[in-house]
């Protein structure tokens, strides 16, 4: 991979991120972010809302990925999901939809 390429950070990094739990994942990200790598999609965004524990919460995420370019999603990235979670099923490995997409 290209050293300046985009990175979708999944919602659980950035749960382990926003919650300090590992301080080179921090590193990581924060180096991420500075460098103006870091991409996000509707889909994250949406787990991120679901999990927060407040309207401010909401608001304060909201405002942090503002700034993030966002990937626009279509339809057919869905059924690519779907038939990529099928595949992984086949293989015995459970991954939910939203993270195959």
């Amino acid at each position: 991979m290209p050293k300046d390429s985009p990175v979708l950070i999944d919602t659980s990094v950035w749960i382990d991120y926003f919650l300090k739990r590992d301080a080179h994942l921090e590193k990581t990200v924060d180096l991420l972010l500075d460098n103006d790598r870091v991409v996000t999609a509707a889909v994250i965004m949406a787990e991120l809302v679901q999990g927060a524990a407040s309207e401010r919460e909401v608001d304060q995420l909201t405002g942090y990925f503002r700034p993030l370019y966002r990937i626009q999603g279509r339809d057919s990235h869905w059924v690519e999901a779907g038939f990529l979670s099928f595949r992984l099923r086949k293989k015995g490995k459970t991954v939910n939809l939203t993270d195959c997409y």
